[in-house]
């Protein structure tokens, strides 16, 4: 069995300088989740933005490589690309991963410029035996079960100034065009402005948090799950059934807050 969980860490106005320690999202943690001997949890993908310049990204423990910087990304900030400066950049392709342990507590960081907004959001794979089940299908099981790509409007309102997630919005609320009794494979998102991350959870994700990146190029968040699932070899594009589409919910975070972008979510509706 196998699911997928993320985790959203932020700090609005850093003190800049040297490395400091990101807080968790509201609802989210920073402990793998521990679902007995033998499972297995894997980082597929992880993203993350600086509001105003460039910084340094780093999540360490003593069970990765080293507990002084672990995993580090260096934060590109291009002010020449008005709009979509680096909000956000995406640091692993999409058929790399890195394993974690069951039990293990990640400490994420960044050192950057003083003041500046930041977030960072890691997506996060399980798989074993005791791990809850969410509802999910591989590459080719997409392919062959696919009959029409639909995009879907949602528009989840994030906090005014701050880099964590806001209200939760369902996935009917502003488009209610999903057919009864069908199910539907998320494959990504497209939206008219960038963003940090769009989080969606409900019955059919074992009501853990799935996310994706606002990406400023839309050929990549529009096929982010398919994408992954393809290069990776593994089950992680979420499948929604559509009578659960008013349970189903949508968050947004985008570092600094107060972006409101227009965003479908891009389901391929599946064979009976």
């Amino acid at each position: 069995m196998s699911l997928l969980d993320s985790i959203h860490v932020f700090e609005d106005g850093i003190a800049g300088g040297a490395f400091e320690t990101l807080a968790a999202a509201d609802g989210d943690s920073l402990s793998i989740r521990d679902y007995g001997e033998g499972g297995k949890v894997t980082l597929i993908s992880a993203w993350g933005a600086d509001n105003a310049t460039k910084c340094d990204f780093s999540i360490r423990s003593p069970l990765l490589h080293d507990n002084t910087r672990g995993l580090a990304w260096a934060h590109m900030f291009n002010p020449a690309q008005s709009g979509a400066d680096g909000n956000p950049n995406v640091y692993l392709a999409e058929d790399d991963s890195q394993a974690y342990w069951r039990t293990d507590t990640l400490i994420a960081e960044v050192n950057g410029t003083a003041a500046d907004d930041v977030a960072f959001t890691q997506l996060l794979w399980y798989e074993g035996a005791n791990t809850p089940q969410a509802q999910m299908i591989g590459y080719e099981e997409l392919e062959a079960q696919r009959v029409n790509t639909v995009g879907i409007r949602v528009s989840p309102a994030p906090p005014a100034a701050t880099s964590t997630y806001g209200t939760s919005e369902a996935i009917n609320a502003d488009d209610d065009r999903l057919k009864a009794n069908k199910r539907y494979a998320w494959l990504g998102l497209t939206t008219d402005l960038p963003f940090t991350t769009l989080a969606l959870n409900g019955p059919d994700t074992a009501n853990f948090r799935v996310a994706c990146p606002g990406y400023r190029d839309e050929d990549v968040s529009a096929n982010w799950f398919r994408g992954l699932a393809k290069a990776l070899q593994i089950r992680c594009i979420p499948v929604i059934h559509s009578n659960n589409r008013g349970n189903t919910f949508t968050r947004l975070a985008d570092v600094g807050g107060g972006t409101a972008p227009l965003i479908r979510l891009v389901l391929a509706e599946l064979r009976d």
